[in-house]
């Protein structure tokens, strides 16, 4: 009965002992670390190209998952022999230090493993006593059963400190040899693995001669364990202690803190081509000294591949360290998007079936709620076809275009494409959108062209996507592509045509004339000068002028933007140009004059090739058939003319504004003939109001003086030789012929212009004065 209680006790007593070392087992912490890391940087090869301090100012890469071998077994043979033969803990070694330092009444001996130095480093570098061994010790054992041999070993690397602010193997090794720690030499790896030692007293740059004893010494441990043969020995004796740290490139500092924003303290493998980037900075940084000159100071190039989204080249400004504001990433500043955004208007148009790549836009003076548009060479051509007037890039035609398709519908679909910058109200922009009058980066700029070109090369209609600067990483924001790709086809088509700058004179007749579509953009100001170009492989965008927002002379999309596109496109590999999507194109007889879908009263019609969408625009509208008498001088009708003398002809009549302007630039047009006489045949409205616009709201213009100045009244008839009587409000204010211009100083508040030619025709509008 004793034997069986006194059991029992015993029983109780291991099993009270067990649970709370059990208990001892689960509260003990788990070694890990959560120290901060840098952000690393690393070209389409792998070669660093960036690396930022992590927040506790530590050079200290993410951890590292793959040691090289030289430095696992240098390290092993330093630190810790028996390293695969203990648990955490080498009593042995324990024993013998224990009685070598009772010996000699000093410390002479350690016995800390590698198991135990990354518990000590995960506890932050504790005093050494007693109790702070033992439970150093117990958490190395605990370590060493629940992870593997080589994961303490990485733990180790990946957090030892290796001199200065350096901590890491991986940052060690960039840092001291310029090379990941995969390719380090015998030499190099036993440097590294003496110099947890003492990092705060030796380490390259400081008591060389040391450390290359303390390196030669591991050296030949390795070579006598037969790690290494003698000539790699030998060959590792004479190779130097590096005397200097090496510094990290600074070319790629933008799109280092670009990544740092999107992925903090993760190490990036990039698609930036290292070669390409620098062949592309000596460019830039050629142009920028002839910049300057004209107080020109920041640029931006950004180019990537259209197949797979990837950027291979980013350079954020010329220079990092440049005063000039070459800190500020120009390739994500949000700048005024200028005549970038034409060609989506122009291929949303013909997807919405308002336009044929020919159909003419007006071009003359308009006032839209205070708004007057002007084209940059601050002419009208009273009518223009819409290809030209992309090619061109003129202003008002796009402004015609936008009130036609509306700003909220474009709106939309920029957001579509991905310019997520626009994130006003339609009312906010206005038509003002289409020449500027939002912001947009090169970085949604660029990846928006590739999108139209990567939609136009692809058979998938997942096309939209942003850039991506991370290799091999997956397209991120895919969409639907919302453009046809006949509309993107004809849009390129258009863009192909547009006049090169100087430099590139005689581009069309050259064999080695690589196309490429491409487009220029100037905001209000000078301030920013935009050029991007695409073709089926590459799409490049160039920003030049101030990060400030200061405007300069000549810094415009062709004189600044332009030039600098063309020479980074040379260094490209060749491209053929798109294939013709021929099953999303058909052919439709257009006007020759108009552009407009050919109607019955049309002289002459051409065919090109389109979209199905645009079958369904508007058939022509400017071609009448008109009845003229005999010699063809006067238009007549069967009240006043004999029917059997009639001649019937078709002919192309353009509305007064457009007329006025058109026939400038066209020797050909011809006015449509006077009617014979006046009555109810005589109703078509000759007479065109170009300024006041309906609805206007005008702000008197005032002198240096302060004193009102005069407004000038402008119209046009269909008629050179008319004469045109002017009425304000009921009163006559003059007549005009052949320049249809008047001067007034209205008073304020409403009126109302009626202008009346000798034949009864007349045209009103009603205005404010401010």
């Amino acid at each position: 009965m004793r034997l069986q209680v006194k059991c029992s006790k015993r029983v109780k007593r291991w099993i009270s002992i067990l649970f709370i070392g059990l208990t001892i087992w689960i509260i003990l912490p788990v070694v890990s670390f959560h120290t901060p890391k840098s952000t690393v940087l690393f070209g389409r090869n792998d070669e660093l190209i960036g690396a930022t301090l992590a927040q506790d100012q530590q050079w200290r890469f993410p951890d590292n998952h793959h040691i090289g071998d030289k430095f696992k077994e240098a390290l092993i043979t330093c630190e810790d022999e028996n390293f695969y033969h203990h648990i955490g803990v080498d009593f042995k070694s324990t024993v013998r230090a224990i009685y070598l330092n009772m010996k000699y009444g000093k410390v002479v001996s350690g016995a800390s493993t590698l198991t135990m130095q990354v518990s000590r480093m995960a506890l932050g570098n504790r005093s050494r006593n007693i109790w702070n061994k033992f439970y150093e010790s117990v958490l190395a054992i605990k370590l060493d059963i629940l992870h593997s041999k080589e994961h303490i070993i990485r733990m180790y690397a990946n957090n030892a400190p290796y001199g200065g602010n350096i901590v890491g193997i991986e940052a060690a090794s960039w840092r001291y040899f310029g090379c990941a720690s995969t390719k380090l030499t015998w030499a190099e790896s036993a440097t590294l693995a003496v110099l947890p030692n003492a990092p705060a007293v030796i380490y390259p740059g400081r008591n060389n001669k040391l450390l290359k004893q303390k390196r030669d010494r591991l050296l030949k441990k390795l070579y006598a364990k037969g790690k290494m043969d003698k000539q790699s020995y030998e060959l590792s004796l004479l190779e130097r202690i590096p005397s200097s740290i090496r510094p990290f490139p600074k070319k790629f500092m933008h799109a280092l803190q670009w990544t740092k924003r999107i992925s903090p303290g993760n190490a990036t493998h990039t698609s930036l081509d290292i070669n390409l980037q620098n062949r592309i900075q000596s460019i830039v940084s050629n142009y920028s000294v002839k910049y300057r000159a004209n107080g020109i100071y920041n640029i931006g190039v950004l180019v990537m591949s259209v197949e797979t989204g990837e950027v291979i080249s980013y350079i954020g400004n010329v220079d990092w360290d440049d005063p000039n504001q070459g800190a500020v990433d120009m390739v994500q500043a949000k700048r005024s998007s200028g005549s970038l955004l034409k060609p989506f208007l122009y291929a949303a148009m013909q997807d919405a079936s308002y336009i044929t790549p020919y159909t003419i836009i007006p071009d003359y003076p308009i006032f839209m709620n205070g708004y007057a548009p002007k084209n940059f060479d601050h002419k009208f051509r009273g009518a223009v076809a819409a290809n030209q007037a992309l090619s061109e890039s003129l202003n008002v035609p796009s402004v015609f275009m936008l009130r036609s398709y509306s700003t909220p519908r474009f709106l939309s679909l920029l957001k579509h494409l991905g310019m997520s910058s626009f994130s006003r109200s339609a009312d906010y922009y206005g038509l003002s959108l289409i020449l500027g009058g939002g912001e947009s980066s090169l970085w949604q700029m660029v990846g928006a062209y590739a999108s139209m070109a990567r939609a136009l090369e692809t058979s998938r209609k997942e096309a939209v996507f942003s850039p991506n600067i991370i290799k091999g990483g997956t397209l991120y924001k895919r969409q639907d592509m919302p453009l046809s790709k006949a509309a993107i086809w004809n849009t390129f088509k258009a863009l192909q045509t547009v006049n090169r700058p100087m430099n590139e004179v005689g581009w069309k007749y050259l064999d080695s004339y690589e196309p490429l579509a491409w487009k220029t953009g100037t905001s209000y100001g000078f301030k920013d000068a935009w050029a991007i170009g695409t073709n089926p492989k590459y799409a490049i965008g160039v920003w030049v002028g101030n990060a400030t927002g200061e405007g300069r002379p000549a810094c415009t999309g062709v004189l600044a933007a332009a030039p600098l596109l063309f020479d980074i496109y040379h260094l490209l590999p060749k491209a053929q140009w798109f294939q013709t999507p021929s099953r999303d194109l058909e052919e439709l007889a257009v006007c020759h004059e108009s552009g407009f879908r050919a109607s019955k009263r049309c002289a002459r019609i051409d065919t090109i090739l389109v979209g199905k969408q645009v079958f369904e625009t508007e058939p022509c509208p400017y071609h009448q058939d008109v009845m003229l008498d005999e010699t063809e001088s006067f238009r007549v009708n069967s009240s006043n003319y004999p029917i059997s003398k009639m001649v019937k002809k078709k002919w192309f009549i353009l509305p007064p504004q457009m007329a006025y302007y058109y026939k400038k630039y066209h020797a050909d047009y011809v006015v449509v003939p006077p009617r014979l006489s006046e009555g109810k045949w005589n109703t078509e409205n000759t007479i065109g109001i170009i300024y006041p616009s309906k609805g206007i709201a005008i702000t008197v213009p005032r002198d240096f003086n302060g004193k009102p100045t005069e407004v000038i009244l402008r119209a046009t008839s269909s008629h050179e030789d008319e004469v045109l009587y002017w009425f304000l409000d009921g009163e006559n204010i003059g007549m005009t012929e052949i320049i249809h211009q008047v001067a007034i100083s209205p008073e304020m508040g409403s009126h109302r212009l009626v202008i009346q030619d000798d034949k009864g025709n007349e045209a009103s509008v009603k205005f404010t004065v401010n």
